[in-house]
């Protein structure tokens, strides 16, 4: 039973959730708190930085993950937030987001 087990879970296929946008020029909510999350991407396609939050909490400049131009930030095979995801970018700058 353990190999099944196992096998369910590092063979566990999915098609990823589109969530790409554009900012607010205020934090908004990228993703709501999702239990069932097992991976992310979010690139920052915009000639300006996004700052990403990873913990529920509103997004700001100051405290949450920079993502520079071009930049992606990804969480997967391991500790993977199930909490709410935010970002703080200006207004109608693009970014990618998806999620399995």
């Amino acid at each position: 039973m353990f190999p099944q087990i196992l096998f369910n879970l590092v063979c566990r296929r999915s098609v990823p959730v589109d969530l790409s946008a554009a900012c607010t020029g205020a934090s908004q909510t990228v993703s709501p708190a999702n239990t069932n999350r097992r991976f992310f991407k979010f690139q920052n396609i915009s000639a300006n930085p996004m700052y990403l939050e990873i913990t529920g909490a509103a997004a700001t400049a100051t405290t949450s993950y920079t993502v520079a131009p071009g930049a992606t930030f990804t969480q997967e095979n391991g500790h993977i937030t199930t909490a709410a995801i935010t970002v703080l970018g200006t207004a109608t700058n693009l970014f990618v987001y998806k999620e399995a």
